[in-house]
C-alpha cells in the first residue's frame, strides 16, 4: 500500500489517533524482550512478539487502511497507519530474527533504494535497537 498510494515513501504529514497508542506501546518494550532472551526465557520472549503481531492485526481491522486510501483528504491518517504498521512489522521481524534468521533477514534487508536498515540477527543488535529506540524514516 505504501508503494501504491505513496510511491514507496510516506508523506511527512501524519494524523495520529488515540487507537494508535496501544500498538505503539507494544512496539516499545524491546527491553523486556531482550531481558527474556538473556535469561533464555524464549517462550516468554516469543509471547511478547506474538502480542505485537496480534495487536497489529487488530489495528488493521480497526483502522481499515483500504477505506482511508479511497479518500484523498485522509492521506495523512493513512500515512500514520501505514507508518505504525511498518514499524510493528520491523519490530516483529527484529525480535523473530534469532528464531528464523533467514526468513526475517529478507524482511530487514535494504530496499531497492538502498535505505539503511538494522541488521539485528544478534542479541547485541536487538539490545542496540532497544537502547537507541531508532525508528525508520517513513
Amino acid at each position: 500500500m505504501v508503494e501504491k498510494y505513496f510511491g514507496g515513501t510516506l508523506i511527512p504529514e501524519r494524523e495520529s489517533d488515540p487507537m494508535d497508542e496501544e500498538l505503539i506501546s507494544l512496539i516499545r518494550p524491546c527491553a523486556l524482550y531482550a531481558a527474556q532472551m538473556d535469561e533464555f526465557q524464549l517462550h516468554l520472549a516469543l509471547e511478547e512478539v506474538f502480542k505485537l503481531i496480534q495487536r497489529a492485526n487488530k489495528y488493521i481491522d480497526e483502522t481499515a487502511p483500504w477505506v482511508l486510501a479511497r479518500d484523498e483528504m485522509k492521506k495523512p491518517r493513512l500515512a500514520s497507519v501505514m507508518y505504525n504498521l511498518l514499524e510493528a512489522l520491523r519490530a516483529a521481524l527484529t525480535m523473530l530474527t534469532p528464531f528464523m534468521p533467514e526468513s526475517c533477514g529478507q524482511g530487514l534487508r535494504p530496499d531497492r533504494r538502498g535505505e539503511r536498515t538494522y541488521h539485528l540477527g544478534s542479541r547485541r543488535g536487538i539490545r542496540r535497537a532497544a537502547r537507541d529506540g531508532e525508528r525508520p524514516q517513513g
